[in-house]
């Protein structure tokens, strides 16, 4: 599937009114609790067990104004998605406008426009969908377009925007640490530690805020969860080399020209730091459990850039030898008979209002394994079932909670998916099998759901 339709299905599933993948059901859940005024972080230790793992800007934001326009879940989604999508457009309005100023070169600024729409896939992963990367990515350019200014004041504006890429998701780190690198290296002291002072402050600032307003829980869920995550970076480069070919070989083959036609202009080497660091975190990170080619797209927002602002600068063969890859690139792309094609990564849709109206209808505490419709039921048991299961196996959390529950007949209804994502939720259909409930429904349409309730005859917990 080519770029382009990547986009046309963005913009298609963009407006349904469910989330259409696990992650977007997350931030969902935590947006709802935002807006109806419930804690966003939980204890990792008790059940219900709900991890939100990201930073609170995204949650906050859609959440807040959620709460002040008396939004439902779909106009929640609506919302979220929207603030994706118009992060989108101005990124891509942002790298021209860099490219532009950089250069003076139209046809090198139309070049990053539009490559980073070609490239969507990983650059743009998520951006119809409720995300924080968007925002992220925009904050982390905007932040770049600062310290590449000559205004005396950059190091100030280049810190705020830092922090706010932070406030939305962790991993983007990688441009304030080359920027710093790049500053002290070039002589720039004075601009080096105002940027590291300032950024510091609001970090500090942030993590005071974030330890009193979550009672602790924003630390377990935001940082002991991701650190316990297992992490191998060489099996993960390894998996990834032919997708990352597939998807951005044309901007990694223009690279070592790039670096050397921006190495010559001094003011530009910042990108080059930048590149540096982001090969290091991205390495690291894209390799821990559950990551996925998203988390290589700060690296490839880089490497767009590094590629345009060369073709601006470079004349001749220098040019030529950026460009050239891009369009061996698009000419590979329109293959058929590539050993390999792209896939989108889109989710089936599924029309949830048939399950959300009828489940709403029972009485009592119900257990849905399928994390999708749990969200939209409301107020969930358990908050990702993959992050459970992982936690469970290092001894981070003891399951015989949710078994024990199950065997008591705490639930008066079980209601489970038997598409599962996590050896737990097989634990879950085996342990409802064999506890105080009978089957009554076997969905026929969806996955083929089976709703199991307590029998009458058992007292209940």
């Amino acid at each position: 599937m080519t770029d382009g339709h990547v986009i046309a299905e963005g913009l298609r599933l963009a407006r349904e009114p469910y989330a259409t993948a696990r992650p977007e059901a997350f931030l969902l859940d935590g947006v709802a609790r935002v807006a109806d005024g419930r804690p966003l972080y939980g204890d990792l230790e008790t059940l219900p067990f709900i991890v939100h793992v990201y930073n609170p800007a995204t949650y906050l934001i859609v959440g807040t104004l959620s709460r002040v326009f008396r939004l439902d879940m779909p106009g929640m989604l609506e919302l979220g998605r929207g603030i994706s999508l118009a992060c989108t457009a101005l990124l891509a309005v942002l790298m021209a406008w860099i490219v532009r100023r950089e250069t003076g070169s139209p046809p090198a600024a139309l070049l990053a426009a539009a490559a980073l729409i070609y490239f969507s896939s990983p650059l743009l992963d998520g951006f119809f969908r409720l995300r924080p990367e968007l925002p992220a990515k925009l904050a982390t350019v905007g932040a770049m377009a600062a310290v590449l200014s000559a205004h005396r004041h950059r190091a100030y504006a280049a810190a705020l925007l830092f922090f706010t890429a932070f406030a939305f998701k962790q991993p983007y780190i990688s441009a304030p640490i080359g920027t710093f690198l790049y500053l002290l290296a070039t002589g720039a002291r004075r601009d080096a530690w105002r940027l590291a002072g300032t950024l510091g402050s609001l970090l500090l600032v942030f993590f005071a805020a974030m330890a009193v307003w979550s009672g602790g829980h924003y630390y377990e869920c935001a940082v002991l969860s991701m650190a316990w995550n297992d992490v191998e970076p060489w099996d993960a480069l390894r998996a990834n080399v032919l997708p990352l070919a597939d998807r951005i070989g044309g901007l990694l083959a223009a690279a070592p020209v790039a670096i050397v036609i921006l190495a010559r202009s001094p003011r530009h080497r910042v990108l080059i730091a930048w590149l540096a660091v982001s090969l290091v975190t991205t390495w690291y990170t894209a390799g821990k459990y559950g990551a996925h080619l998203n988390y290589y797209a700060e690296l490839g927002v880089v490497l767009l850039l590094l590629a345009a602002i060369a073709c601006g600068l470079a004349r001749g063969a220098w040019r030529w030898c950026v460009l050239l890859p891009l369009v061996a690139h698009v000419a590979y792309e329109w293959l058929e008979d590539r050993p390999w094609k792209r896939r989108f990564d889109g989710t089936e849709v599924v029309n949830l209002d048939a399950y959300v109206e009828g489940f709403r209808d029972l009485e009592g505490k119900l257990l849905v394994t399928n994390e999708r419709l749990a969200v939209r039921l409301g107020d969930p048991e358990v908050l990702d079932w993959v992050l459970m299961k992982h936690l469970a196996e290092r001894g981070h959390f003891d399951k015989s909670q949710l078994f024990g529950r199950i065997g008591a007949g705490y639930y008066d209804y079980v209601v489970v998916d038997p598409q599962v994502s996590s050896r737990v939720e097989g634990e879950v259909f085996e342990a409802v099998r064999r506890g105080p409930y009978e089957r009554t429904l076997r969905d026929r349409d969806w996955n083929k759901m089976q709703t199991f309730r307590r029998r009458p005859s058992h007292p209940g917990p």
